[in-house]
């Protein structure tokens, strides 16, 4: 089993660098990627659950750009380790990633950009 630190440390890696090959190694079999703007925030508007879907959507050099360029930052959310993503200072986005049973690869993408569930958040500990 991978240490959730390290694969989130990974997984933010690939990411920010369009890396397709180490997000293979990184999604399951049968990801899904479910974005929450709450009909507040613009954001995916369906959920992607197809391997070549939500590999395209997380390599899109359109697509996400904003969040390539948030500070990203691993803290704890509910009991578990997530990525707090930062725009100056502030809480933009919330990205939660849900692992597999062996705790090796990623089944689920949560992007929550609902402003009104992010108050929720404290972030006083970053």
């Amino acid at each position: 089993m991978i240490a959730k630190g390290e694969l989130l440390s990974r997984f933010t890696t690939a990411f920010l660098r369009y890396d397709i090959s180490a997000m293979l190694e990184l999604l399951a079999d049968q990801p899904v990627f479910t974005a929450d703007g709450g009909g507040v925030v613009h954001t995916v508007m369906r959920t992607m659950n197809v391997h070549k879907g939500v590999l395209a959507l997380l390599t899109s050099r359109r697509v996400l750009t904003r969040l390539r360029e948030r500070e990203w930052v691993p803290m704890w959310i509910n009991g578990e380790l997530q990525l707090a993503l930062m725009k100056e200072g502030q809480l933009s986005e919330v990205l939660c990633l849900e692992l597999d049973a062996n705790g090796e690869r990623i089944e689920g993408v949560y992007l929550v950009v609902n402003p009104n569930k992010l108050t929720s958040i404290d972030t006083s500990t970053l």
